[in-house]
C-alpha cells in the first residue's frame, strides 16, 4: 500500500488548516500485508455479540463499517479473556463460600468438643468434692474412732494394773474370801488358801484383761476401716481431679485449636480477597481492553467528543514501530502524552486527533514546501491556506496539542462558551466562530477542516494503520 498523499488533490484556492504533499514513508511488511487484507464489512453483529449476564457489560457501539480483520481477532481475544477471568472469579468466589461454610462447620465441632470437655470437668470436679466430702466425715469419724481406740488401750491398761494389785494384795494379805468358813491357820491350810487365792485371782485377771483386749482390737478395727475408707476417698478425689484437669488441659487445647483455626481463616480470607480483587482488576482491565477494541473502528457516526481508547504509549510505539522520525520540539512519546493529556482535559477523542496531525503534517516530519515547520508546534495545519504565507505557531507542544484540542471542541460543540475550556484558551473566542458546532462528527470535517472531500477517509486510513498494528501487537502478545 503506498503512502497517502495529502494535499495533492486540493485545490489551489481552498483555506484549510494543512501542509504540503507529504513525503514517502516506509513500512514495515507485516503491517502492510495485514492493513491491506484486514478491511473487511459487517463484523458488527460478531463485535457485539450478546455478552454473558456474569459478564460486565459495554456500551460502546460494535464495529461498523469497514474494520480490521486484527481489530475483531483482538477484539474476540479481549472478549475470551473476560470470559476466562469472569469464570475465574465465580470459582474464586464458590471457593471462598465453601471455605468459609467449611471453616464455620470446623469451628462449630471444635466449640461443641470444647462444651463437652468443659462440662466434663464439671462433672469431674463435683465428684471430686464429694469424695471431698466424704473423706472429710470420715476424718471426722476416725478423729472419733481414734479417741475410742485410746480409750479401750487405757481400759486395758487399768484393767491388768488393777487386777494385778488384786493378785498380790490377796497373796500378800493372804485374806480369805468372803463367804468362806474359817479355816484353820497351819501351815498346810495356808498354802492350800494361798493358791486357791491366785487361782481365782488369775481367772477374774484373764477374763477382765479378754473382755478390754476385745474392745481395744474392735475399737482399732473401727479405725483401720475408717481409715482405709478416707484413703479411698481421697484417692477418688485426686483421680477426680487429675480427670477435670485433663479435660479442662483438652477444652484448653481446642480453644488454641479454635483460635489457630480462626486465624488461619482470617489469613485465607485475606488471601482470597486479595486473589479476587486482582481476578477484578484484572477483569475490568480486560474488559476495558474489549470494549477498546469493539469501539476502535472510525465510522461515519464517530463523534469528536470522548475519551481516548488508544493510550500515549500505543500511539508512540506504533509510530516508532511503523518508522517514522519525528520532526517535532518534543520527543513522539511525550508529544503523544501531550495529546491525550489535552484531550482528556476537554473531551476530545485525542488518539483521532493523533491521526489527523499524522496526516497534516507528513507524520510530524513537517517535510519542506509546507506552510508549517516543526519548530511550530502546529500540528493540525491551523491557519495554513495555499494563499497564505503560513500557518499559526504556538510556544511549546503543549500548546500546540491544546490549540488542536480546543479547536476540535469548537468544531463539535454548538453553543460552546470560552468558559467550558478545561484550560486557558489559547487563541479563539468560540462565540464569534461561525463554525461552531458544525461538525459533530470526524466525518464532518471534510470540506469544512479541509475543502477536500476525502478528508474524512484518510484520516480513516491513517487509523485503521492504527488500530492494525495496536491490535496485532495485543492477538500476538
Amino acid at each position: 500500500m503506498s503512502r497517502l498523499s495529502f494535499d495533492s488533490d486540493r485545490p489551489r484556492a481552498e483555506r484549510r488548516p494543512g501542509l504540503g504533499p507529504a513525503r514517502p514513508r516506509r513500512r514495515r511488511l507485516l503491517v502492510a500485508c495485514c492493513a491491506a487484507a484486514a478491511m473487511v464489512s459487517a463484523v458488527s453483529t460478531q463485535a457485539g455479540a450478546t455478552p454473558r449476564q456474569d459478564e460486565p457489560t459495554t456500551t460502546t457501539q460494535a464495529p461498523s463499517g469497514s474494520t480490521p480483520v486484527l481489530l475483531q481477532q483482538a477484539v474476540d481475544k479481549a472478549e475470551g479473556e473476560v470470559t476466562r477471568l469472569t469464570d475465574a472469579l465465580s470459582a474464586a468466589e464458590r471457593a471462598d463460600v465453601a471455605a468459609r461454610e467449611a471453616a464455620a462447620a470446623n469451628d462449630r465441632s471444635l466449640e461443641a468438643q470444647r462444651n463437652d470437655e468443659l462440662a466434663d470437668a464439671d462433672v469431674a470436679k463435683g465428684k471430686a468434692a464429694s469424695a471431698e466430702k466424704q473423706a472429710n466425715a470420715l476424718a471426722e469419724r476416725l478423729k472419733e474412732a481414734d479417741a475410742g481406740r485410746e480409750d479401750a488401750n487405757q481400759e486395758l491398761l487399768r484393767t491388768a494394773g488393777k487386777l494385778r494389785r488384786y493378785s498380790v494384795a490377796a497373796y500378800v494379805s493372804n485374806s480369805q474370801p468372803p463367804g468362806l468358813t474359817s479355816v484353820g491357820d497351819d501351815a498346810a491350810v495356808k498354802a492350800v488358801r494361798r493358791r486357791e487365792l491366785l487361782r481365782s485371782s488369775g481367772r477374774a485377771h484373764v477374763t477382765r484383761t479378754k473382755e478390754a483386749e476385745v474392745k481395744r482390737v474392735v475399737a482399732e478395727s473401727e479405725v483401720d476401716e475408717l481409715a482405709a475408707k478416707r484413703s479411698e476417698q481421697l484417692d477418688e478425689q485426686q483421680r477426680q481431679l487429675e480427670i477435670e484437669a485433663g479435660h479442662r488441659g483438652l477444652a484448653a487445647t481446642l480453644a488454641g485449636d479454635r483460635e489457630q483455626a480462626a486465624q488461619s481463616e482470617l489469613d485465607r480470607r485475606q488471601r482470597a480477597a486479595t486473589e479476587r480483587l486482582d481476578l477484578r482488576n484484572e477483569l475490568e482491565r480486560a474488559s476495558k481492553i474489549a470494549r477498546q477494541f469493539i469501539g476502535l473502528s472510525l465510522d461515519a457516526t464517530t463523534s469528536i467528543n470522548g475519551e481516548p481508547l488508544l493510550t500515549a504509549d500505543d500511539l508512540a510505539r506504533w509510530f516508532v514501530a511503523d518508522g517514522r522520525k519525528a520532526n517535532t520540539t518534543v520527543p513522539i512519546d511525550e508529544l503523544a502524552r501531550l495529546f491525550i493529556e489535552e484531550g482528556r482535559s476537554e473531551s476530545i477523542r485525542a488518539d483521532i486527533a493523533f491521526a489527523q496531525s499524522i496526516l497534516e503534517t507528513g507524520s510530524f516530519g513537517f517535510p519542506g514546501g509546507g506552510l508549517v515547520k516543526g519548530t511550530d508546534n502546529n500540528y493540525a495545519g491551523i491557519g495554513a491556506c495555499d494563499s497564505c504565507s503560513g500557518g499559526f505557531g504556538f510556544p511549546d507542544a503543549r500548546t500546540g496539542a491544546r490549540a488542536q484540542m480546543q479547536l476540535l471542541k469548537i468544531y463539535a460543540n454548538p453553543g460552546l462558551t470560552a468558559s467550558q475550556f478545561a484550560n486557558p484558551q489559547v487563541r479563539w473566542d468560540p462565540e464569534k466562530m461561525g463554525i461552531r458546532g458544525c461538525c459533530p462528527t470526524w466525518k464532518d470535517l471534510a470540506g469544512v477542516w479541509a475543502s477536500n472531500t476525502d478528508y474524512f477517509g484518510q484520516i480513516q486510513t491513517v487509523w485503521n494503520e492504527m488500530v492494525t498494528w495496536v491490535a496485532q501487537d495485543y492477538v500476538l502478545s
